[in-house]
């Protein structure tokens, strides 16, 4: 237990964690397409997730924001310059355009206008390894840890417009015409050109489970397993429109491109299938946050919103999953080594809570970013106790997380918090960020304890 730390105005705050019982996920189907009305009449570029909002950007400096993906309002970006990309890191939305032109926001309603130095059209941008890196016009590529300062780097692909750029595996990857692949592995300072194994333009790339996705033109669909340094063509099958994005959310690929084509697939990508958007304009853009698909687009006349909910298809992660990947025979039928309450690597994280968490049972977890964290959040005069931890996506619905409170530590003395928050700041289909917070302010108690419990 770590010991507790006085918080301003002398209140001690502590975190505990605790685990009980494992539970099974469930496998969901995923619903039908569904048009939402757009506020904004022009066509969008791009959308975004993060911090409990969904954006959506496009011509003319057009953004508008939803907080369920249903309901949309218009918001001003602060440019009239026409927005092709948008990403979510560090807190922040950061969204790309025409003559560099950049904004951001912390709540996807307040948006500051800057510049990326790109020059041109920035067309895409990404966050990953604590910096936002936008791309665009003549191979160009500029760098921002905060998304208002920018530094120009050279990809060597001058005479390329870059059209996408996605983040994972330590690695940033961004795709172009006839087959152009380029990658970083150190944060966007220096790139190196991969070899895609086609010719055809790509205009989409997005990471998850592991992989890289590229799409194009015809319908093309490659994919690489180490960090954007080889490639494989699929041969999906299903259609040879112009696939225009790509995203990965709830253990599941979805490609998205002209006449409001979709399709979708799970597992090991050898099978895939069309699924019905209800719109027959472009797709151009895909997200996914909160358990929820977001593709955006339409033409230069009127824009188009669709969204989905819940992946495809979720796979097996039951505690006895967990035990069996990590545990040998003799180890899982000792239960002082492979039980739920069991801590074989003594990092002082038992086994259903590494579990929980997205851990390793067998590898110390000190400094990993899901170890829960203590925190306190400012609302006005007050303050309040926050835990920030990750999880599993695939958990969220199966295992119960939930903040409980003390103020004297004494056994049976722990109970529920009583109008609890909890917010995903972030959810990349994979891990979800989540912060819990005690609606009670600070001042109100001599000291108090929070953990989180898991079961």
């Amino acid at each position: 237990m770590p010991n507790p730390e006085p918080a301003k105005g002398g209140t001690p705050l502590v975190l505990i964690a605790a685990a009980v019982t494992g539970l099974s996920c469930m496998a969901t189907a995923q619903e039908t397409w569904q048009p939402r009305t757009s506020p904004v009449e022009a066509w969008l570029a791009g959308t975004a997730w993060g911090g409990g909002v969904y954006v959506a950007v496009g011509e003319e400096g057009d953004l508008a924001n939803s907080t369920d993906g249903e309901t949309w309002t218009a918001q001003s970006s602060g440019t009239t310059e026409p927005l092709r990309g948008i990403a979510y890191g560090a807190g922040r939305f950061v969204t790309v355009g025409r003559n560099g032109v950049c904004t951001t926001s912390t709540d996807g309603t307040n948006w500051t206008s800057g510049s990326t130095d790109i020059g041109g059209f920035a067309s895409g941008v990404a966050y990953g390894d604590g910096t936002f890196v936008a791309c665009g016009s003549s191979g160009r590529v500029s760098r921002s840890t905060d998304g208002q300062t920018w530094t120009s780097a050279g990809t060597g692909v001058t005479f390329k417009f870059l059209q996408s750029i996605a983040y994972g595996g330590g690695a940033f990857v961004i795709v172009s015409g006839d087959g152009l692949v380029v990658r970083s592995t150190d944060g966007g300072l220096t790139w190196e050109t991969a070899d895609s194994g086609t010719s055809l333009t790509l205009t989409g790339v997005t990471y998850g489970d592991g992989k890289f996705i590229a799409v194009g033109i015809a319908g093309v669909v490659i994919v690489s397993d180490d960090s954007g340094a080889t490639w494989t063509r699929i041969q999906h099958n299903v259609t040879n429109r112009w696939m225009q994005a790509a995203t990965f959310g709830g253990g599941t690929f979805v490609i998205a491109g002209d006449g409001g084509t979709v399709i979708s697939s799970s597992g090991d990508l050898s099978s895939w299938e069309e699924r019905d958007s209800n719109v027959t304009t472009q797709i151009s853009a895909l997200g996914f946050g909160d358990g929820k698909f977001v593709g955006v687009g339409g033409s230069e006349l009127d824009s188009t919103i669709v969204t989905s909910d819940a992946p495809v298809v979720v796979e097996e992660c039951t505690f006895e999953d967990f035990q069996a990947e990590h545990f040998d025979e003799d180890e899982l039928l000792d239960d002082s080594i492979s039980g739920h309450l069991a801590d074989p690597d003594g990092d002082r994280l038992a086994n259903f809570l590494e579990y929980a968490l997205g851990l390793h049972p067998r590898i110390p977890s000190a400094g990993a970013s899901a170890i829960p964290s203590i925190g306190i959040a400012s609302e006005g005069e007050n303050e309040h106790m926050t835990i920030t931890f990750e999880r599993p996506t695939k958990l969220a619905q199966t295992v119960t997380y939930s903040l409980v409170r003390t103020t004297t530590l004494e056994d049976g003395s722990w109970q529920p918090v009583p109008g609890a928050t909890e917010t995903i700041l972030n959810d990349d289909g994979t891990t979800q960020t989540v912060r819990f917070s005690d609606p009670s302010p600070i001042s109100t108690s001599e000291q108090a304890f929070c953990r989180l419990l898991v079961e």
